[in-house]
């Protein structure tokens, strides 16, 4: 895992001197975020953290077009896994999310309608409406019984509305933030790409 960090962090820093800053959009650009979520939603937020148990925050990424330079298209999908172990017995929570994602670019409308002065090419202010489908599944046992496992799964349709924000450090990477129900959670927080 710390090499993972490591490696993740050598690419910003050498994303972030490669570069001059500018952020616009135009139509045909690609974005592509990769996120951890807090404050998780639903059924995939049972379970917790501590000594007896064991899993990793939300995981989500998102892959949008620009039909043009104010609105984007795309998809998204993420995972989520808890377990929780005592002495014989084993729970584990796992959560799957697809669906399609649409994003409404927001920072010129709002420096003409505030008549404010955002730096659009460091500041991206967004829109996101998410249509989707969560697979939600439950598993438990008892390893001294020499019990088999049960399984119990479910789905439901997802929907959710974002307001979230892009910080470019240089005109093809940026830090962001969205609050609101994302593919997970209340707060997702992250790094976009644009190609």
């Amino acid at each position: 895992m710390k090499k993972v960090i490591t490696s993740v962090c050598m690419l910003v820093v050498a994303c972030l001197f490669s570069f001059s800053a500018r952020a616009q959009y135009a139509k045909g650009d690609i974005t592509a975020n990769l996120g951890i979520s807090l404050g998780v939603l639903g059924y995939s937020g049972y379970g917790a953290f501590g000594s007896n148990y064991s899993g990793f925050l939300p995981l989500s990424v998102a892959v949008e077009y620009s039909a043009t330079d104010a609105f984007a298209l795309g998809g998204y999908a993420g995972y989520y896994s808890r377990s929780y172990k005592v002495v014989g017995y084993r729970n584990r929570w796992s959560t799957y999310s697809f669906g399609v994602r649409g994003s409404y670019h927001a920072t010129p409308l709002l420096n003409d309608l505030l008549d404010a002065s955002i730096a659009e090419e460091k500041w991206d202010i967004y829109g996101t409406v998410l249509l989707g489908y969560d697979v939600y599944s439950y598993s438990w046992g008892d390893n001294q019984l020499n019990v088999d496992n049960d399984v119990y799964s479910n789905g439901d349709f997802a929907f959710g509305t974002v307001l979230g924000t892009r910080y470019f450090f240089n005109p093809k990477f940026a830090a962001f933030a969205e609050l609101g129900r994302g593919t997970f959670g209340v707060l997702t927080l992250g790094v976009s790409a644009k190609f």
